[in-house]
């Protein structure tokens, strides 16, 4: 858990780029991030912001390597991961590993499953017609 009261709340991890430079690798970046999470099924929400927009209250802040000083952007950030969009999957994936073996990363229950009710066969005319 982070130092702040959360209580059930998902861990808040913020994707940061420069304002009005979104780069197309990093948006590739940041949806695998996503997916991963999704995925894994943990209770987290992935965020894409631009650096004027970040709030204070992340929990992992994941810059890209340029330009410099992003990562300093969000001074409440637990977590802090920069990294090329190439080399951010691994860098990502070791820091789920971490945050799940200290206990600060759970997975999010399975939503209920539905369940169809089987009506039976009903057998259709010789003309393929079902009866009024």
């Amino acid at each position: 858990m982070s130092g702040r009261n959360r209580g059930d709340e998902p861990l808040v991890i913020v994707c940061v780029y420069p304002d009005g430079r979104l780069a197309s690798d990093w948006f590739r970046a940041y949806q695998r991030v996503k997916r991963t999470v999704r995925r894994g099924s943990f209770r987290a929400r992935v965020e894409l912001r631009p650096v004027s927009e970040l709030p204070e209250w992340v929990d992992v802040l994941i810059a890209p390597l340029e330009p410099h000083g992003l990562a300093d952007a969000a001074p409440g950030a637990l977590d802090r991961i920069v990294a090329a969009p190439d080399a951010l999957r691994v860098a990502f994936d070791a820091l789920l590993e971490r945050l799940v073996s200290e206990g600060r990363l759970q997975h999010a229950p399975a939503p209920a499953r539905a369940l169809a009710t089987h009506r039976g066969f009903r057998a259709v005319g010789e003309r393929a017609r079902l009866a009024d």
